[in-house]
């Protein structure tokens, strides 16, 4: 079965080469930080609980933070686009354990992306701006959605370098800004098309990983019941609009209040 990326196996492929596939190998101090964003918090929350291993690593949070951002220590007016590459920085005895315990407590936390996976996603990606184009949504949300979307692109793009970790991220906020969408556009034929849409599009990239690990079934069913819901309240609104323009019932009642 295929192990995911996280973040702290991110930072050890960084510093010591862990996993990489080539020397040059170059990685950007964005992804370095929100790599370690992620162990700071599991360190510092596993500690919190009383994580003995988690206690004696997250002494070491600080020292790593350092680490991530060394190269720039050396040199005050490094442009931080400049990639950096696989080995530049040093890690000590100390830090490299912090971090196999950071990878042991992040564990399957993030989704596998198989290239079955990957390819659903890049059809996703590919294929959304047609989707959102006649919806009757804010154009903001459209190029928000086409800004994740994007964000979505370059993970994918960069995966030999950034595993897993970058892309569950990037594909998680994606998914969630098209439910966002899903229930924001007020005509029902749109619904419907966007709904066959997102069947279509967005349920292979969920069931991709589901035959891997077993665990988002949750989300699976989070799209087969959505359409029928977003039916449900259309079909109700309208029906609101026809009713006669009467007082709410009041509670306990089992009739309604009379109008004057």
């Amino acid at each position: 079965m295929e192990v995911a990326m996280n973040s702290a196996a991110y930072l050890l492929k960084f510093f010591l080469g862990e996993g990489a596939t080539s020397d040059s190998e170059a990685f950007m101090f964005g992804d370095l930080s929100a790599a370690m964003a992620e162990v700071d918090e599991a360190l510092s929350a596993a500690a919190a609980s009383g994580d003995k291993e988690a206690g004696s690593a997250a002494k070491c949070i600080w020292d790593l933070w350092w680490a991530v951002g060394e190269i720039f220590h050396r040199d005050k007016n490094r442009d931080p686009n400049i990639p950096i590459p696989q080995g530049a920085v040093g890690l000590s005895n100390e830090c490299e354990m912090a971090l196999r315990i950071a990878k042991r407590l992040l564990g399957d936390k993030v989704n596998v992306y198989s290239k079955e996976r990957r390819d659903s996603v890049r059809k996703l990606v590919g294929s959304l701006p047609d989707a959102l184009k006649p919806l009757s949504v804010p154009s903001e949300l459209k190029r928000y959605v086409l800004l994740l979307a994007h964000e979505v692109q370059v993970a994918l793009d960069l995966y030999d370098t950034t595993g897993d970790f970058k892309l569950d991220t990037a594909f998680s906020r994606l998914q969630s800004s098209l439910f966002v969408v899903a229930t924001s556009s007020t005509k029902p034929e749109q619904h419907k098309s966007f709904m066959s849409f997102l069947t279509q599009k967005l349920l292979p990239c969920i069931t991709a990983v589901s035959v891997t690990l077993g665990v988002p079934q949750a989300a699976i069913n989070d799209i087969n019941l959505f359409a029928p819901q977003i039916g449900h309240s259309d079909q109700q609104t309208s029906a609101e609009k026809h009713q006669p323009d009467t007082r709410p019932t009041a509670p306990g009642s089992g009739t309604p209040t009379a109008q004057q």
